[in-house]
């Protein structure tokens, strides 16, 4: 049905604006534009009153949009998408912090493996051995906490709210 398509088109609305609209997938409002679909009537109906408003014969009960309302529901949105955008950062952040720590674990780890290496002979050599070996299974524990499993874990929180923070952007319009 290409009014249909027209009239989304002559809306300036997104397929999948019009599509949650209608309570229909945007796939399906595609094969509907397309003529591969037919539109059910409940879709139908709700396309109607579109129609209608436009053409200004708005049907009886309907009730325009609240001007005050859409503006909450914009900062609403608005302080989702910072609130997203601070939270991305933060995970940013965090992500970084743990890959420096990762890398400073492996030196660590290097310089006393080298060290433990040595033959320890008399007591300090032996105190400092055993600080060597404490050292070193902190420094397995924080590389086993900043590992590439956590680290890819926070990357994807991140992009998830980044992702967040945008779809509110562009719900806002």
């Amino acid at each position: 049905m290409k009014s249909i398509k027209q009239l989304r088109k002559s809306l300036g609305i997104t397929q999948r604006d019009l599509a949650g609209y209608l309570s229909i997938s945007r796939s399906q409002l595609s094969m509907i534009e397309t003529g591969r679909a037919s539109i059910s009537t409940p879709a139908l109906l709700r396309l109607t009153v579109i129609q209608q408003v436009m053409m200004g014969n708005a049907p009886a009960g309907y009730i325009e949009p609240d001007t005050g309302r859409l503006a909450k529901t914009n900062k609403m949105l608005r302080m989702h998408a910072q609130r997203h955008d601070w939270m991305a950062t933060t995970a940013t952040r965090r992500l970084e912090a743990m890959r420096i720590q990762y890398r400073q674990c492996t030196a660590v780890l290097q310089i006393t493996a080298v060290l433990l290496n040595e033959p320890a002979t008399g007591r300090e050599a032996k105190k400092a051995r055993l600080c060597l070996e404490i050292m070193q299974r902190g420094a397995r524990k924080k590389m086993n906490a900043c590992g590439m499993e956590a680290q890819v874990r926070l990357q994807l929180k991140a992009d998830v709210f980044s992702y967040q923070a945008k779809r509110a952007r562009e719900m806002m319009g």
